[in-house]
């Protein structure tokens, strides 16, 4: 990705001239869109609203959200002009498939709801060409890569986001190198996700009611007082065993088997084990720390939902999977992308 490293701040709206940001229209074939973090296409299947601002908040809150696979932002691009930087929120709509270049506002806090029948609100809107289709202008324009508002969010809450330091550069530098590497593979379809929406599947890979219903329950629940016995008819040799030893057992046991060696010890393994149990897809556990929750059950019950009901909210996990895949192109092993 050429010139990227010499560009030093986000970039201002004001630098952009009408020749960084002409619409240019697919000719003979529909220009798709995908998300570079989940690598799915992009459907048209927002909900028919009034074209207005929004705070993005407003438009994805923090529920579940059945459309949120409509809803876009775009890494925007133009080293020329020393701009690389998130844009805001806002939605496909009919038509968007006739042109190369994709529209969303300049402000990541801004959310706008376009319609094809008013274009009032284009004077607020960024028009950046598809990266992939950056052959059919000149150098010197606006391009974008483009992402899912919900894969967003989760990439912010993944360690990729840490690794990069939240510089944008290095995310969109690895989205594209993971892309190249990607680029003979089939693109992924929705239709396998459209299956989804027929019953009561999460379809939302950000926010889960199951996930939040079970951090509830945990704060309700007492944890289990292990109390040393004093007349065992059998001797239990664990639990004479120092705890550092009795971890290192646990922690090579599937987490049902470590609470049943907890049960017969009669010792509690500890808070701060059970919550380095709970897997790092569950980023809703991490700011947790702190508060009074029953960790052992809380890992349980995450570890079950994870193996007995990833079919309710594979999004999540095939999502985070992809996020995963894509530490390995943050570096320098590939100063030619």
């Amino acid at each position: 990705m050429e010139n990227i490293n010499k560009i030093e701040d986000t970039g201002e709206k004001d630098d952009l001239d009408k020749s960084d940001q002409l619409p240019i229209k697919a000719s003979g074939f529909s220009a798709e869109s995908f998300c570079y973090i989940c690598n799915i296409a992009f459907v048209v299947w927002a909900p028919k609203s009034t074209p207005e601002v929004y705070s993005d908040k407003a438009l994805l809150p923090d529920k579940q959200d059945r459309h949120c696979i409509s809803y876009y932002r775009l890494i925007l691009f133009h080293p020329g002009k020393n701009i690389c930087r998130i844009s805001g929120l806002s939605c496909l709509i009919d038509g968007d498939y006739s042109f190369h270049t994709r529209q969303a506002p300049w402000d990541e806090h801004t959310a706008i709801m376009r319609s094809t029948k008013n274009s009032c609100l284009n004077n607020e809107l960024a028009t950046a060409l598809q990266y992939e289709s950056r052959h059919l202008s000149g150098s010197d324009r606006l391009t974008c890569l483009e992402v899912h508002g919900r894969c967003w969010q989760l990439l912010c809450k993944h360690r990729i986001w840490s690794l990069c330091g939240g510089d944008i550069k290095i995310v969109m530098r690895a989205l594209y190198r993971r892309h190249l590497h990607q680029k003979k593979q089939p693109l992924n379809s929705f239709e396998g996700f459209d299956e989804l929406l027929q019953d009561d599947r999460e379809l939302d890979p950000f926010y889960s009611d199951r996930i939040r219903f079970i951090i509830r329950q945990a704060g309700r629940r007492t944890r289990t007082q292990y109390h040393p016995i004093q007349c065992r008819p059998r001797t239990i040799y664990l639990s004479r065993l120092p705890l550092e030893i009795l971890l290192l057992i646990a922690n090579s046991l599937p987490s049902t088997d470590a609470a049943a060696v907890q049960k017969a010890t009669g010792s509690y393994l500890g808070d701060t084990y059970w919550r380095s149990r709970i897997p790092d897809v569950f980023y809703e556990v991490r700011d947790l720390s702190t508060e009074s929750l029953n960790w052992e059950y809380l890992c349980l019950e995450l570890e079950r939902l994870k193996l007995r009901w990833t079919i309710f909210y594979c999004s999540r996990d095939y999502t985070w999977e992809k996020l995963d895949e894509m530490v390995r192109f943050i570096g320098d092993n590939f100063n030619n992308t």
